[in-house]
């Protein structure tokens, strides 16, 4: 099966020399370095997947033409410093590990726009990730970091940070620098205020803020984007602000496990395709909010979608 394996990235246009680097990679691995993509010119990205290892094999670092990195691996203790020497990697995605710092190495991969190290041990935000001015996609999900660091302001191409179940307890103003940020989520923290820059943006698509300590939301002038999602469940809101209705349009609105005792009237004024209040302590629910019909007794609304 194996022989099998190598024949296919034979007829796939690998080079002769990066296949016999990934027969090294296989024997020292439990299980097979997946090659996902490749080109006449060589690998271009792999995954390592409960491959049972504890440290990168020096045999990654010949595969020069490497663009994109995915590893899942519990036991890998650390990225180490030689991850610089892959300075094509466009790509880094690190979804379980054992890691507690990143190398400051990675500030010499200038073509890096996606850098996820998720469901690792990072205690702190690392601050050479800052150097990377054009990342665009950011995850430090499942970590146990307590503060953003104000230098993320730097990181003006960045779309998407998520930030979620981690320990952080503040938003920090420095965000508001990041005006091509479109998603954002600090799910399950600490967090018991919001900023009000944070609904002043006209670009944010997806914002999640759900498992939190939040009781009040600030005023609304700003918009999330047309069909945009966003996410105050389980917190300990009561009510919303009447510029709540300034929200944005045809909205999917997730307020579930809350406090509210009764449907907040600025409700009949938000434009919504999708409501979920299930999870509050209300009696009863209307059969209608904003001509959005209720579609499960315990609080969800949906508007039918028209299909052509």
């Amino acid at each position: 099966m194996t022989e099998e394996r190598y024949q296919k990235l034979r007829k796939r246009g690998v080079p002769e020399k990066e296949i016999d680097i990934i027969k090294l990679l296989d024997k020292g691995a439990r299980e097979p370095i997946y090659v996902k993509h490749c080109n006449s010119q060589g690998i271009t990205d792999i995954s390592m997947n409960d491959c049972g290892i504890t440290e990168l094999p020096p045999e990654i670092y010949k595969l020069n033409n490497l663009e994109d990195i995915d590893i899942n691996e519990r036991k890998l203790r650390e990225l180490p410093n030689t991850i610089g020497k892959l300075e094509y990697l466009e790509g880094i995605g690190i979804t379980t590990s054992s890691i507690e710092t990143v190398p400051e190495s990675i500030t010499s991969l200038k073509k890096l726009k996606t850098l996820v190290v998720a469901g690792s041990k990072l205690k702190e935000f690392p601050k050479q990730i800052c150097e990377l001015r054009h990342l665009e996609v950011l995850s430090l999900s499942y970590n146990q970091i307590e503060v953003i660091l104000e230098c993320i302001a730097q990181l003006t191409q960045l779309k998407t940070l998520l930030m979620s179940n981690n320990n952080i307890s503040e938003i920090p103003e420095c965000i508001e620098q990041l005006t091509r940020l479109e998603r954002l989520s600090l799910s399950n923290n600490r967090i018991k205020q919001l900023p009000d820059f944070l609904f002043q943006s006209r670009k944010i698509y997806q914002l999640s803020l759900e498992g939190n300590e939040i009781k009040q939301l600030p005023r609304m002038t700003g918009y999330i984007q047309f069909g945009g999602d966003i996410n105050f469940s389980s917190n300990r809101l009561r009510s919303l602000p009447d510029s709540f209705k300034n929200l944005g349009e045809f909205l999917s609105i997730h307020l579930k496990d809350n406090l509210f005792e009764e449907v907040p009237s600025v409700l009949e004024e938000t434009d919504f395709y999708f409501l979920d209040l299930s999870g509050n302590p209300i009696k009863t629910f209307p059969k209608t909010i904003a001509n959005i019909p209720l579609t499960h007794e315990e609080g969800i609304y949906q508007k039918e979608i028209e299909h052509d």
